[in-house]
C-alpha cells in the first residue's frame, strides 16, 4: 500500500485452508489466492487488486499439478491494440516437472489468447530454474535482468507488452523472505 501498487503478485504465501482469507485481507484490496492442496507445506499463489480495478479469476485455467493464479484485467483506458491484460502468478517449485509447468502455461496463454485476440500477457512469478524457450516461444519476452535471490535469478516477469513498463526495479525482500521483491511500473498511464 505504501508504494501505491495496484496488483501485489505474491509466490510461496505458505497459505492453506485453515487460514481464511480474512488474516490476510489488506484493505482497499481484493484477494486471490490459491493455495497448495496436495498437503505439502509451503507454496501456494497469491494476488492483491486494488478494489476500484476490472480484474477478475479465470478459474478455468486452473490445473492440479501447477500452482497458478490466472486473472484477466482490463483498465478503463486501454490502447486500441490491446483489450485486456491476461496476468499469471506461478510457482515453479524446485522438483516440479519442467514439461507439465511449460505444456500449462502455453496451453492457457494459447486458449486465453483465443478468447481475448487482442491481450497483453504478464507471467510473473518464481520459476526457479525452468527452461524458458517454451514461453520464449509464445513469444514473451523476461523483463528480469538482476539476481532475485542470491546470485540467481529464479522470480521473473514474462510478457509481450515490454515497452509498456520500464525495466523492473528489484526491491528488498518483504519480510524474512530470501528473494527480492521486483517492481514493473507502467510508463506513463498504461498498466
Amino acid at each position: 500500500c505504501l508504494n501505491n501498487i495496484d496488483i501485489c503478485c505474491i509466490t510461496e504465501t505458505w497459505l492453506n485452508a485453515d487460514i481464511p482469507t480474512e488474516a490476510v485481507d489488506i484493505d482497499g484490496y481484493v484477494c486471490h489466492r490459491r493455495d497448495r492442496s496436495d498437503g505439502r507445506q509451503g507454496g501456494g499463489v497469491m494476488c492483491y487488486v486494488r478494489n476500484e480495478l476490472q480484474c477478475h479469476r479465470l478459474n478455468a485455467a486452473d490445473n492440479d499439478g501447477v500452482e497458478s493464479l490466472w486473472l484477466l484485467y482490463r483498465q478503463p483506458r486501454m490502447p486500441r491494440s490491446v483489450s485486456h491484460i491476461i496476468i499469471a502468478v506461478i510457482y515453479h517449485p524446485p522438483g516440479a516437472v519442467n514439461l507439465i509447468t511449460t505444456t500449462h502455461i502455453v496451453d492457457n496463454v494459447d486458449a486465453l489468447l483465443r478468447q481475448h485476440p487482442h491481450s497483453g500477457v504478464i507471467l510473473v512469478g518464481d520459476f526457479n530454474r525452468m527452461p524458458d524457450a517454451p514461453l520464449r516461444d509464445i513469444p514473451l519476452k523476461q523483463t528480469v535482468k538482476a539476481a532475485t535471490r542470491k546470485q540467481a535469478t529464479l522470480d521473473k516477469i514474462y510478457t509481450n507488452i515490454p515497452e509498456w513498463y520500464h525495466d523492473p526495479t528489484i526491491l528488498p525482500g518483504i519480510g524474512q523472505s530470501d528473494h527480492h521483491a521486483i517492481a514493473m511500473l507502467p510508463i506513463g498511464s498504461v498498466g
